[in-house]
């Protein structure tokens, strides 16, 4: 017998098929691989969730709008390196994504499947973060030689 104090999770029924990742294993594909890769997994996993075409469209969205937040702080990065301020640097170059991650999660926040019902996201989650990772570096060396 469940109780939805102790257990508050909507049961949505789902799309059949493959089980869903857990919602917060995005947060280490994020800090891993960055906006792309958390936007790709987040994307796949809402088609598992069974999400509409809305949620889907808000996660690409915030994938987009955090990598653009990317571009900027890779500048500063640049800057602090250029100054010997190395601190901080991993943290800064993955702080939005982090945000990106937490969004998404929050977009299909109640559709996720009874406990112990997930699949395994490592490697799907790997693969993200390498193809998401060199992907977004290499978009991100683009635009700045685009700019400079």
């Amino acid at each position: 017998m469940s109780d939805d104090l102790i257990d508050p999770v909507a049961r949505v029924p789902r799309a059949p098929g493959r089980r869903p990742w857990r919602p917060y294993s995005l947060v280490y594909v994020a800090l891993l691989g960055g906006s792309l890769a958390v936007t790709a997994i987040a994307y796949l996993d809402a088609g598992r969730l069974g999400a509409g075409p809305r949620e889907r469209r808000l996660i690409l969205l915030t994938g987009a709008l955090g990598f653009l937040l990317t571009v900027p702080v890779v500048v500063f990065v640049v800057a602090a390196l250029v100054h010997d301020m190395a601190g901080g640097i991993r943290f800064a170059l993955r702080a939005p994504a982090v945000l990106v991650a937490l969004v998404q999660i929050r977009i299909v926040g109640g559709l996720g499947p009874e406990r112990g019902q997930y699949g395994s996201l490592w490697l799907p989650g790997l693969l993200a973060v390498i193809l998401g990772g060199i992907g977004e570096a290499v978009a991100i060396l683009a635009l700045l030689l685009a700019i400079s």
